[in-house]
């Protein structure tokens, strides 16, 4: 019985070997290639230990061994030689690695040198026939191999096999190994962890598809499955630092460790492992890594069919979902710890920088099969212009990106049609500077000029993404005067996040909207022109030492005075966002008495809307948020306190829209959530729902965001189902206490009694 465990484990390795290997062959580019043979590395260390484990049984049973014992340690040898330290630090775990060398190691991944790994666990499991052992089975090649499906599969797995006409920023260590990528190389133990994790993002993200693409190829979903598991713990190990006995080959300092010794504050993260089920779902998952994930259970007393169980009734899917939950908390420490802010921007587009045409090390070990090509020019037409439109329109998020690019391409490079001369005033000069008309906005004027709704809301993205005084000036020739509401409020907005002061028409155009019948535009035509004051403004005072050339006396508080009460109770609540917001930050500074001069009398008029007299709860909550900048949160105070008055002034559905479609905006994670609440207060469900779940999901680390979707789903008819899903996801992710555990069993009761209850009709 023991010779045959080993027998079947040793089978099970070759084959497992031979699949990945013929995968890596298939591979879309060397990248993936060389992050799937990383399984066959882990498995040949897995056979040698395995025949190793055999030869003394075999010895002790009388077989003559010395061949099968000298052809295994050969192949061992060459293993050592080749991937032992890419196996202990790449493949099995992450670890600490001289820069160079990991790039060596990981180029010396080949294709002939992987199916050595395979051919030879081949040649020696079958030399094991000569010895006539009654429990030896002969191995057959694996199903899928002779299965045209199989073959078919691998014949679409060139998702990535077309070359990239744009340049990705990429923070982790093997960087540079890879086409089209701009690798930013950084020194350091905490940089090093950081781009660690980062690698290793990078291998789940894209591994993780292929489970559904070979699903139904079980020995390969394994191979998949097993490379996950591995990849999941060797994260969580390079996040939190694991507790093992010193001097193990295992201990690493986590990056939590490593961001304390850089005088930073590990708060994020360790808050995250609190709230959460970390440990839980790391033991879990470490289980299953070392039974069959990176070590294949080298014991004969355990059968193999008891670790393909363990392997195949783990829960992947709850596993990745977990993974991701622990990625948002590195994300959101790394956005808030600056050394660490360029790895939460791995793998993003870097518009403007022309791919490299030199090619990487190919897995094949040839020359590549399909050379860097350098990007194909621009083709400037008014057909070319519609079909990019349209990719910004419908698209995927790579292909809006590649319309984004294309137009920004286009708005410079495109034919001039028209030279546009406008005053421009700058320390204190004064010129007439020409604005160029292409072909590229005459193409977007039309189209604004004939499309629906929810394309015009689209095509303002475009231009806000792609502004210049230009792409204000299509929006001043598209604005008729009977503007459809819902497009002359957005228009507004789109221009005060554009233009600049001078811009005449586009200056006129707002002033025009001052007198539209409609609040909502009169609002957004306000806070617009206010953005463009700052911009401006504040823009000169930085370039003349705080120089004051038009003062906000003069130019903002006309505008306010000319409101009602009411209105003019938003419009601050809209100018003190815009003010202290993140895109008007750069100014801040050049209008800090303004600000706190506007805030002093926003508490003032905020006050004086509460229900009188004012509670001292209230009162706090109030000075809190606008201390804290949390306007949106003003908002929904104001509009939660009026909710059950019969008689206000201030209309409470003005006040919600106005939060809603952040014309009152703000930053930061409980702005969002108080965004996601004054949705919900407006009924507008799904984008309620779509906002705090980004809450949610960049705020792991705190179980108030994670709730929030539950209070949206709890009060969005319909969605009862969901709700109950939300509370099952938040017993299992996270370590709710005694009160968190009794508001959500509370509200389970009630949403179950509500499902229970028969239709109405």
């Amino acid at each position: 019985m023991t010779l045959a465990i080993r027998l079947e484990k040793l089978r099970f390795l070759v084959s497992e070997m031979r699949v990945a290997y013929i995968l890596t062959s298939a591979a879309p580019n060397s990248f993936v290639a060389r992050t799937l043979a990383l399984h066959v590395i882990v498995r040949a260390k897995d056979f040698i230990g395995h025949t190793r484990a055999l030869r003394r049984p075999l010895m002790q049973a009388g077989f003559d061994v010395k061949y099968f014992h000298s052809t295994k340690e050969v192949y061992a040898r060459d293993f050592a030689d080749h991937f032992q330290i890419a196996r202990d630090r790449l493949a099995a775990h992450v670890q600490d690695f001289d820069f160079w060398k990991r790039i060596l190691h990981w180029n010396d991944i080949e294709i002939r040198k992987i199916q050595h790994l395979a051919d030879g666990a081949e040649e020696l499991y079958r030399h094991l026939a000569s010895l006539n052992i009654p429990s030896y089975v002969p191995y057959t090649e694996p199903a899928e191999l002779s299965d045209p499906a199989f073959k078919a599969a691998l014949g679409d797995f060139g998702w990535d096999r077309t070359d990239k006409n744009h340049v990705e920023m990429s923070s982790d260590p093997l960087a540079a190994t890879r086409d089209n990528t701009s690798a930013v190389m950084s020194g350091g133990d905490l940089n090093a962890r950081g781009g660690q994790l980062a690698l290793i993002r990078r291998w789940v993200t894209l591994q993780t598809p292929l489970l559904e693409k070979f699903a139904a190829f079980p020995s390969v979903v394994r191979i998949i499955k097993a490379r996950l598991i591995t990849d999941i713990v060797s994260f969580d190990d390079a996040l939190v630092t694991r507790s093992v006995t010193p001097g193990a080959p295992q201990e690493m300092d986590g990056i939590d460790k490593l961001i304390v010794a850089q005088g930073g504050s590990a708060k994020i993260i360790a808050d995250f492992v609190a709230s959460s089920r970390f440990d839980v779902e790391v033991a879990r998952t470490r289980d299953v890594r070392n039974k069959i994930g990176a070590h294949l259970e080298v014991s004969d007393t355990v059968p193999l069919a008891t670790l393909l169980a363990l392997l195949d009734g783990f829960d992947l899917g709850a596993a990745l979902k977990f993974f991701e939950l622990t990625y948002a908390a590195f994300r959101k420490i790394a956005i808030e710890f600056l050394p660490l802010r360029l790895f939460a921007a791995d793998g993003a587009r870097i518009h403007g920088v022309t791919p490299s045409k030199i090619s990487s090390v190919p897995y094949s070990g040839s020359a590549p099969e399909v050379p860097v090509q350098p990007p194909a020019p621009y083709v400037f037409d008014a057909e070319t212009l519609q079909a990019n439109l349209q990719r910004w329109l419908d698209g995927d998020e790579e292909q809006k990106a590649n319309a984004r690019h294309y137009y920004y391409q286009a708005f410079m490079n495109s034919a001039l049609l028209e030279t546009i001369n406008d005053p421009n005033a700058y320390n204190y000069a004064y010129w007439k500077y020409p604005h160029r008309y292409r072909e590229a906005h005459k193409v977007i004027e039309d189209f604004l000029r004939q499309c629906s709704d929810n394309d015009y809301f689209a095509a303002l993205q475009l231009l806000e993404r792609c502004r210049d005084y230009a792409q204000v000036e299509i929006l001043v020739r598209t604005a008729p005067n009977q503007l459809p509401v819902i497009r002359h409020s957005a228009m507004c907005r789109t221009i005060g996040e554009m233009a600049s002061l001078p811009h005449d028409s586009a200056q006129n155009l707002l002033l025009f909207s001052l007198h539209h019948p409609i609040w909502s535009v009169r609002l957004e035509a306000t806070l617009a022109l206010v953005k463009i004051y700052i911009r401006s403004e504040g823009q000169h005072r930085f370039n003349n030492k705080n120089g004051v050339r038009l003062s906000f006396d003069i130019f903002v508080k006309p505008l306010l005075a000319r409101l009602t009460p009411e209105e003019r109770l938003i419009a601050m609540l809209g100018v003190a966002s815009a003010m202290t917001g993140q895109r008007l930050a750069t100014f801040q500074s050049q209008f800090k008495n303004e600000i706190d001069s506007l805030l002093i009398e926003l508490e003032a008029v905020c006050m004086a809307q509460l229900k009188q007299p004012v509670g001292e709860e209230q009162r706090k909550a109030l000075t809190t948020l606008i201390s804290q900048r949390d306007f949106v949160g003003v908002a929904v105070l104001l509009a939660g306190d009026m909710q059950d008055r019969t008689e206000v002034k201030l209309s409470r559905a003005c006040l919600i829209d106005a939060a809603g479609r952040q014309a009152i905006d703000g930053y930061g994670p409980q702005s969002g959530r108080h965004l996601a609440m004054a949705l919900l207060m407006g009924e507008h469900y799904d984008y309620a729902l779509a906002q705090a779940k980004n809450v949610a999901e960049a705020n792991p680390d705190n179980l108030v965001f994670q709730y929030t979707v539950l209070c949206v789903l709890y009060n969005t008819p319909g969605a009862d189902e969901a709700a109950l899903r939300e509370i099952d996801r938040l017993r299992t992710q996270f370590r709710l206490d005694e009160e968190n555990e009794k508001s959500v069993a509370e509200a389970e009761a009630i949403i179950n009694a509500r499902t229970a209850m028969p239709n109405s009709d």
